[in-house]
């Protein structure tokens, strides 16, 4: 057996054996929905009125990312509110917070065509969905950054690159919000409506490769490997508030 091989499955093993890799916070009626999925036969249901989920690595700066990483999911939501915008995926924490190393993806569905606003540390944009976003449809999101240097961020969106950044500082994902910001629940997802929450995934890995115009959404649920950070099917009876980190 490689010993690379060898290494890698044994640092999994330990990590097991010390205890959770994260810990995750329900807020307000954020819950497991059984009646939408992506895969699995469950998902995160926000009613749009402060729910959301808060995950956190176990080990403050284990999430500081300075190379390569992926974060993504897939959403639904059941119609386009207006004038809204919409939290997705989140690691600014609170309205005020202007930390200069946050990620955040944000559905403008106060827009037609609806549009992603997408931060990465300090680069900010609006990519046009160009069609793609749509109600009542799964659609995959994802942020990979690969290497460093020009363009080493691409913005995923249903099969497409929608956009590219160019991003080489630390990008912090530490209290991570998923469905709205972090610590005081602004933005919620989908406000006075409901929406859904996936297969939620953050690697230390560029997934996708940002130079590529086009890549191959997943057709399955996500599996753990080596470089899992955190790995959310929102899997469970309907109704539960309970969600497992699969990374541990």
């Amino acid at each position: 057996m490689p010993l690379g091989f060898s290494r890698s499955i044994f640092s999994k093993q330990a990590a097991a054996a010390a205890g959770p890799r994260s810990s995750i916070t329900v807020n307000g009626d954020a819950q497991v929905d059984t009646a939408r999925s992506k895969f699995g036969g469950a998902s995160l249901l926000l009613d749009g009125t402060g729910d959301w989920l808060k995950a956190s690595p176990s080990t403050s700066g284990d999430w500081d990312l300075t190379g390569d990483f992926t974060c993504e999911c897939w959403f639904n939501f059941d119609a386009q509110q207006y004038p809204n915008n919409s939290i997705i995926l989140s690691s600014k924490e609170t309205s005020s917070d202007s930390s200069s190393d946050i990620m955040f993806i944000i559905l403008r569905n106060e827009d037609v065509p609806m549009r992603l606003q997408v931060q990465v540390g300090n680069q900010s944009l609006n990519f046009l969905g160009s069609g793609l976003i749509s109600a009542d449809t799964w659609i995959h999101v994802a942020i990979s950054r690969s290497g460093s240097g020009s363009n080493n961020v691409g913005i995923f969106c249903a099969g497409q690159r929608i956009g590219q950044i160019t991003y080489n500082g630390t990008v912090s994902f530490e209290n991570w919000g998923m469905g709205a910001l972090s610590l005081d629940g602004a933005l919620p997802f989908n406000r006075t409506d409901s929406g859904w929450i996936d297969e939620v995934r953050l690697s230390d890995t560029s997934r996708y490769d940002p130079a590529s115009s086009t890549y191959i959404e997943p057709t399955a649920a996500f599996t753990n490997d080596a470089n899992t950070l955190l790995l959310l099917h929102m899997n469970g009876s309907d109704g539960s508030t309970t969600f497992e980190d699969d990374e541990a």
